[in-house]
């Protein structure tokens, strides 16, 4: 349960030795107690038979008075007499009561003879005969009646059992009662046997538990004090706890050492690996620094590049405004050149009509060679072949 778990386990274990203490005395006060019952059972059964025994004494010469051989009264006496002579283990004896309750035979106090006893009382106050009488008119088989009464020869009353029985055609009580001191003597020897046992069984226990508590306490105890120190990072994990034993703590202690181990595995791993990583760190750091050289490196490259693009850049808008500048003049070149073309077009129009001219004028000539005679009509073509001379030259021009 939890709340056990409120206490230590030495704690838990005290109360079990506690328990099972009390669980001793328990069972060993019961034992006892019924020993003295059982005690108590057979002097009240022994007491039954004998009382027994003077009740058919009694009941005989009922018969022999029923027969006719004797008297009411010779028979009375006769069982009275006889009766008063029995005795049992010594001193014990019997007694003859009646109904009123008034006292018919004592052995032992024969002054009681014929008197009424309804007021004698014990020393606890109990009325004594007249308690006999209820038991024994209540219980035909007879029934067992515990007082106190004085022994023989002596005035302090001590505990007596007696068992009683009516004998009713005469209206008579038989009894007879045993000191129950023996009993007390038996019993109370009996109790220091088993007290003696008691407080063995109790040093066995104690000594015993002693040995348990330890075995369980003590391994536990250190495998709480590694567990702290672990806990608290200042454990040791080159120790190990003693595992010696098949029980449950051996178990923990088994996979604590375990535990241990595999964290001292862990730790030398992550030692190795700590020092690679320390050198490829240096390794890295140089990389690093390599790279950091190259990277200044490349970024004075890249400034003289970024310069160098910015000088291109300049010079390429340069050329783009000249190539934009070379654009119009080769648009207005090809313009003029269009113009030309056309210009040159009219000239081989002109060179044609020249040539047919001087085809012309050719044949002209030849006509003049043939006739001189057309001198007027070849001036005038040579006067419109320089007109027309003049204006060829203006419109290459």
């Amino acid at each position: 349960m939890d709340v056990l778990r409120m206490f230590k386990i030495s704690r838990r274990i005290q109360f079990l030795i506690l328990l099972a203490f009390l669980s001793m005395i328990s069972i060993t006060t019961v034992n006892l107690m019924q020993l003295r019952e059982e005690l108590l059972e057979q002097k009240s059964i022994q007491t039954r038979n004998l009382v027994e025994v003077a009740h058919s004494l009694i009941h005989d010469q009922h018969d022999q008075f029923k027969t006719g051989r004797v008297t009411e009264e010779e028979a009375k006496q006769q069982a009275i007499q006889i009766i008063k002579s029995m005795r049992y283990e010594g001193d014990n004896y019997y007694w003859i009561n009646d109904y009123e309750p008034r006292v018919i035979m004592h052995p032992i106090k024969p002054q009681l003879d014929g008197k009424d006893v309804s007021k004698v009382k014990d020393s606890t106050g109990k009325l004594l005969f007249i308690e006999i009488v209820k038991v024994a008119r209540s219980n035909p088989e007879g029934g067992r009646l515990p007082y106190l009464w004085p022994k023989p020869g002596h005035d302090d009353p001590v505990a007596k059992i007696s068992y009683v029985k009516a004998f009713q055609p005469w209206g008579w009580v038989v009894g007879s009662g045993v000191y129950i001191d023996d009993i007390d003597v038996i019993f109370y020897s009996k109790a220091k046997i088993a007290l003696g046992i008691l407080f063995a069984l109790l040093l066995m226990l104690l000594f015993v538990s002693y040995f348990i508590a330890r075995s369980i306490l003590l391994p536990l105890n250190s495998t709480s004090k590694a567990l702290v120190n672990l806990s608290e990072g200042e454990g040791d994990l080159t120790q190990t706890l003693l595992a010696s034993g098949k029980d449950e703590v051996t178990v923990l202690v088994t996979a604590f050492n375990n535990f241990v181990r595999k964290i001292k595995d862990t730790v030398v791993k992550v030692e190795e690996v700590g020092k690679s990583v320390n050198i490829s760190s240096r390794e890295l750091s140089e990389i690093t620094d390599t790279n950091k050289q190259q990277l200044e490196s490349q970024h004075m490259e890249t400034v003289q590049v970024s310069t160098a693009v910015n000088q291109m850049s300049a010079t390429v808008l340069d050329i783009a405004s000249n190539a934009e500048k070379a654009a119009l003049a080769a648009k207005q070149a090809d313009t003029e050149a269009q113009e030309g073309m056309l210009a040159m077009q009219d000239t081989t129009k002109a060179i044609q009509v020249l040539d047919s001219n001087v085809s012309s004028a050719t044949s002209v000539i030849s006509q003049l060679e043939a006739e001189s005679q057309s001198i007027g009509s070849v001036i005038e073509v040579i006067k419109s072949i320089a007109e027309q001379t003049n204006l060829l030259a203006l419109n290459a021009a």
